[in-house]
């Protein structure tokens, strides 16, 4: 408003320096029209006069040759005269008619023409009367001189009183000249001093406009590096991105989603933009989202949520997701933003952590009473081998305490499996080739696995060398043999593969316990029946088995999962 004000006020300034600018050209120009009209209203006096004076005075001149010569023609040359003076004293009264001081000398100065001229009409009546001695007479008395002499006089005040005049409004014209000059000049002056304010305020102005100028060019710089910030977070962000228009009648459309989530959905973006939630998922789906949609509308703040989409192309998936509402310059919601990131990974290695926590406080639970369970097992297996020599005689007694050995060799070996689930087992690791050790235990395991169950063996090219306990590795394997027997009741196939494997460091964080590195892969695989989720979760806890009373302890795979972790 300032700035419009100063503009208003220099535009003003200048309009009115123009305007003086004219105003002093109207008034020279109107000034030396009337000092113009003046000289020529002056000269118009004059002229008249003077021709008054010259008609008169040839009138009396042709009268006076006419008596002393009695010439006739002179009478042409006073008629002629004598004609012009009625003219010319019309025109004398007309000029000074605005006048009144000069109207009265100008009737004075007729009066005493006229009455000259009477004189000379009666001159020239007593010359054609054949009086030329009368009439010469009278010319050399000098009364008719007597009167041009008051005439001349009278026309001499005429013209004198008519040059005062011309020079008195000539003075006047400069007096005005000057004072509207005067004015002029300090009025311009007063409007260059406020014009040269006005420009300076404005040179202020444009210094603090061209700095605002200066600072909105940064801050459009600032806001399109910032878009492009937006934008490369928006396109390269991993996390899932969407933005959500509300519509009328509580249709919330989908504005765009970043490159990530259309990855993630099998979708482009321009195949979802600008189409509601409603036209996209099933109407449960879609009640359930919108729902929560209008929540956070209402609620005005970031809502966090953790939802299971078991319907997702890439198979069941956890999605941890913020939605934000949006507000207008108005205050009203019109927007929401959500951001969704993907913690499958993170939730199934929570469940590992879990797992493996759950697991190592059965290991050490299990490995404190194997060991002194086996303290004790070894006391009693002690005593009762000094006792076979004192019942050496005694067949019953020696078949009872065979009974009892073999007893406590059978919860030895239950020790050891507990031990070795509890990674305590003693281990004597040595650098073996396992292609070799999986070749000569296939016929063990067609011996052990029988007809029915087709042993393969698949060892890849190059295979390293590794360092481990061939026993515990032959124990390992066997286990999961008979597990996989016991799957294929009816026969089928069992594979043991060995490959080389690297483990990355991606690897490493999902898993618990592994450290990145080269090793060396054995896969068992049958073609059984396999087993539900509630029991696959199950499988290593020590003494948990599917199988009826006497025909598993339930330590197979357990000590499996221990000698592998150790």
């Amino acid at each position: 408003m300032g700035f419009k004000r100063i503009v208003a006020a220099t535009i003003a300034l200048a309009l009115l320096v123009g305007g003086l600018a004219v105003f002093s050209v109207i008034n020279q120009v109107d000034t030396l029209g009337r000092q113009r009209a003046w000289v020529q209203h002056a000269r118009s006096v004059i002229e008249t006069t003077q021709q008054l004076l010259f008609s008169l005075q040839a009138a009396e001149d042709a009268e006076r040759g006419y008596l002393i010569t009695q010439d006739p023609s002179y009478l042409p040359i006073y008629r002629e005269a004598e004609a012009r003076l009625s003219p010319a004293e019309l025109q004398l009264q007309t000029l000074v008619s605005d006048n009144p001081q000069r109207i009265s000398q100008v009737q004075a100065l007729i009066g005493l023409v006229e009455r000259r001229r009477a004189g000379i009409v009666r001159m020239v009546q007593v010359g054609q009367a054949g009086d030329f001695a009368g009439g010469r007479a009278l010319v050399v008395a000098g009364k008719g001189a007597q009167a041009m002499d008051g005439v001349r006089a009278s026309a001499g005040a005429v013209i004198g009183g008519e040059n005062q005049l011309l020079a008195s409004r000539t003075v006047s014209a400069r007096a005005t000249q000057d004072r509207t000059l005067m004015i002029g000049l300090v009025v311009a002056m007063l409007a260059l001093a406020t014009l040269a304010v006005g420009l300076i305020a404005l040179a202020g102005i444009n210094r603090r406009l061209t700095r605002a100028i200066s600072e909105a060019n940064q801050a459009e710089s600032d806001r399109a590096a910032i878009g492009a910030l937006t934008s490369a977070i928006f396109n390269n962000v991993p996390d899932y991105l969407i933005v959500l228009n509300i519509e009328p009648d509580d249709r919330f459309v989908i504005a765009d989603i970043n490159p990530a989530f259309a990855k993630a959905l099998r979708v482009s973006a321009d195949q979802v933009r600008g189409r509601a939630i409603g036209d996209l998922l099933p109407g449960p789906a879609a009640e359930r989202l919108v729902n929560h949609y209008r929540r956070v509308r209402a609620g005005g703040q970031p809502v966090t949520t953790r939802d299971e989409f078991t319907q997702m192309p890439d198979g069941p998936r956890v999605w941890e997701s913020i939605l934000a509402p949006v507000q207008n310059s108005e205050g009203v919601t019109d927007r929401l933003i959500g951001s969704v990131r993907d913690i499958t990974d993170r939730v199934k290695g929570e469940e590992r952590m879990r797992e493996a926590q759950r697991m190592e406080a059965i290991g050490q639970l299990t490995g404190g009473v194997a060991h002194d369970f086996n303290n004790l097992l070894q006391v009693i297996r002690g005593n009762l081998e000094l006792l076979q020599k004192s019942v050496v005689d005694d067949e019953r007694a020696s078949t009872r305490l065979r009974n009892a050995i073999y007893g406590a060799e059978r919860a030895a070996q239950l020790t050891r499996q507990l031990l070795a689930f509890a990674r305590r087992q003693p281990l004597a690791p040595k650098v073996v080739n396992l292609s070799r050790l999986v070749s000569d235990m296939a016929d063990l395991l067609r011996r052990t696995l029988g007809e029915a169950i087709e042993v393969e063996t698949v060892v890849a090219g190059g295979l390293w060398n590794t360092v481990a306990d061939p026993a515990q590795v032959e124990s390992a394997i066997l286990n999961l043999a008979l597990n996989a027997r016991d799957a294929m009741p009816g026969g089928g196939r069992l594979t043991v593969e060995i490959t080389n494997a690297a483990l990355d460091e991606a690897y490493a964080r999902a898993a618990q316990d592994v450290t990145p590195g080269q090793y060396v892969m054995i896969a068992v695989t049958d073609t059984g029946e396999g087993m539900p989720e509630a029991i696959r979760a199950r499988v290593f806890e020590p003494f948990f088995t599917t199988k009826s009373d006497g025909k598993g302890t339930g330590l197979g795979l357990s000590m499996v999962y221990g000698i592998v972790n150790q």
